[in-house]
């Protein structure tokens, strides 16, 4: 269930672009926006409960949001958190009802 009043964080989603270009020409990683959206930043404690699968790890943030249409998982999905790119690991819409998005992502280790 989503609590309008503890969506309070504005987060940024983006996707690499792979065949983007520098100034040269040269090919580069380059993250384009897709949205930016509201959510709720659940700790260990509160993840656990409502995800209930056992596999969440210190490291790992989940984001609580509302539903994002054609948002599904990719590992080119990056969310910007406190400055920092974070790598998407998981996207979860609960039972497919389309109200609710459990994004977990965790510290990119390479580029």
């Amino acid at each position: 269930m989503i609590r309008a009043g503890a969506l309070r964080h504005v987060r940024h989603l983006y996707r690499v672009n792979r065949n983007g270009r520098d100034e040269s020409g040269q090919k580069i990683k380059a993250p384009e926006l897709i949205t930016k959206f509201r959510c709720e930043i659940l700790t260990a404690v509160q993840a656990e409960k409502r995800l209930a699968n056992g596999m969440f790890q210190p490291q790992q943030v989940v984001f609580h949001c509302r539903y994002i249409p054609g948002i599904e998982y990719s590992p080119d999905l990056l969310v910007e958190h406190n400055g920092i790119m974070l790598n998407v690991t998981k996207v979860d819409n609960p039972s497919g009802l389309n109200k609710e998005l459990f994004i977990t992502a965790e510290q990119k280790i390479n580029d």
